[in-house]
């Protein structure tokens, strides 16, 4: 008896609106009969279209999940205009964590405000000054914070996993975990999967190979319960 591989259904192409603007996307869904569990990913500050996230859509539909891939406002198939997010417009355009999810990833993704982040990024993108320095210079920063997710990883109710590279230059690392290991001291929320030659778009810093963290990705969501159709997985 010869087994034939599920077929793969294409993606669905949508629209959707955000503060009156159509956004462009679609939709992928796993092989096999539904209902599944969805996710949506979500850009981090630079313009950037569907295309982007296609590894991560591939792997979380491999995972038994429906994905919504999107392009960010002012690119792709989206409407609008790319604006950027800054600490002077960051609170009005990130979305607040407190919004009703069950739980998040976050890639690269940090837990201080985003004038932190700006001011380190100054500091260390684009140079080759030590990394061992970050936590000192951090310390100097007396700036306007913009949005901070403090609030919102405190009150909300969802829990996240975050992926962080150690040798991100655009992301405060050791910031951002010492921050989330006080969240969690007494919620236990937050996971944190550090990979310590990890830049910030989670490649090696010093092959520029891709890290993988497929693995790690399926067992947390077992762990959460998230999903029990996830399969081990060993892609990025």
């Amino acid at each position: 008896m010869t087994l034939l591989p599920l077929l793969q259904a294409a993606p669905r192409p949508v629209t959707f609106e955000s503060r009156g603007i159509t956004l462009a996307g679609e939709i992928s869904y796993p092989p096999g009969d539904g209902p599944f569990p969805a996710v949506a990913l979500v850009h981090g500050s630079g313009p950037a279209t569907r295309e982007g996230n296609a590894p991560l859509v591939a792997l979380f539909r491999d995972l038994g999940f429906t994905v919504l891939a999107y392009d960010k406002r002012g690119t792709g198939k989206s409407g609008g205009e790319y604006r950027g997010v800054g600490v002077r417009n960051s609170d009005s355009m990130i979305p607040l964590l407190g919004a009703p999810i069950r739980f998040f990833v976050a890639l690269s993704g940090p837990a201080v405000s985003v004038g932190e982040e700006t001011y380190f990024s100054r500091y260390f993108e684009h140079t080759d000054r030590p990394l061992v320095q970050a936590d000192s210079v951090m310390d100097l920063f007396t700036g306007a914070p913009g949005y901070d997710p403090h609030d919102d990883l405190r009150q909300g109710d969802a829990v996240g996993l975050y992926i962080l590279g150690g040798l991100d230059r655009s992301v405060p690392t050791s910031r951002s975990v010492a921050r989330l290991q006080r969240l969690d001291s007494s919620s236990a929320r937050f996971t944190v999967v550090l990979l310590p030659t990890g830049d910030h778009a989670l490649f090696d810093a010093y092959t520029g190979a891709p890290l993988p963290f497929g693995v790690e990705l399926a067992a947390w969501l077992r762990r959460i319960g998230a999903d029990t159709r996830v399969r081990g997985a060993t892609t990025r």
